[in-house]
């Protein structure tokens, strides 16, 4: 008698379940699965490429035609749709030194590491050059995975490290920091309403560097002497900046609606 085996038997059914090398492998192709129409060819090699990345029993999923993969991808869809916030690539080396991933969600890191993060992955997704593209990656490292002792945002140690992390680092490292760091702000954005409001019309040109932005929010925060001077804001813990930022623009918005 012929066994039967769930999806689970022969998959893994989330991300956190596999490497971070294979996380990336499969995600990608994840992400592709959105931008190709149902039904095409290129699709269903999405679809085939994100399972192979997930397989438990490489003997076993051989023997899956695309109508059953199809299916499979369409169980197991809901659970990858889900974005993690943890860096499971918990550390990286570079010129015989270790630098440590954040917290989860990056609980431990200060509003200056998001910000200037931010910045980076905005500038890589705009650089059309792949090196100018993993050097930005690369300082995004050197900006979030820190030595033991380092707490605060220095420019010219990050540039230092960023270097040697370009020389070292793979691009499936590069990229795994970037979803990761990715999730972490999409999960803010959304958290944030008032800080963050959805736009009612169409987009103008994309924003090609955060940062200006960012130095702005930094200095009316610093002339509120809520947290301190300006030096005193990009030192404060990341959630403590963002949840202040969130009540001072609820109250903005609540104060804007009762005075019409």
């Amino acid at each position: 008698m012929q066994k039967s085996y769930s999806v689970s038997d022969l998959f893994y059914t989330d991300w956190n379940q596999i490497s971070p090398q294979k996380i990336v492998e499969g995600y990608s192709h994840f992400c592709n699965t959105k931008t190709f129409e149902p039904g095409s060819e290129h699709h269903g090699a999405s679809i085939i490429f994100t399972l192979r990345a997930l397989r438990k029993n490489w003997r076993l999923v051989d023997k899956v035609n695309v109508a059953q993969a199809v299916d499979i991808f369409n169980e197991l869809e809901p659970n990858l749709s889900k974005p993690w916030t943890t860096f499971f690539l918990n550390k990286v080396t570079a010129n015989v030194r270790w630098y440590y991933a954040p917290a989860d969600k990056m609980s431990n890191r200060t509003f200056d590491h998001f910000i200037y993060a931010d910045s980076c992955l905005t500038k890589s997704i705009h650089h059309k050059d792949e090196k100018l593209v993993q050097a930005e990656l690369a300082k995004l490292v050197a900006i979030l995975y820190l030595p033991s002792g380092e707490l605060y945002y220095q420019d010219e140690v990050v540039q230092r490290r960023a270097e040697l992390l370009y020389k070292e680092l793979k691009p499936w490292q590069l990229l795994f920091v970037m979803y990761t760091f990715g999730h972490i702000k999409k999960r803010i954005i959304d958290g944030c309403p008032n800080l963050f409001p959805k736009s009612g019309g169409s987009s103008s040109e994309p924003v090609q560097d955060t940062l200006p932005m960012w130095f702005d929010i930094k200095m009316q925060l610093a002339n509120s002497g809520i947290f301190g001077d300006y030096e005193k804001v990009g030192r404060t813990g990341l959630y403590h900046v963002i949840n202040a930022l969130e009540s001072l623009n609820r109250d903005k918005n609540k104060a804007h609606a009762q005075s019409k």
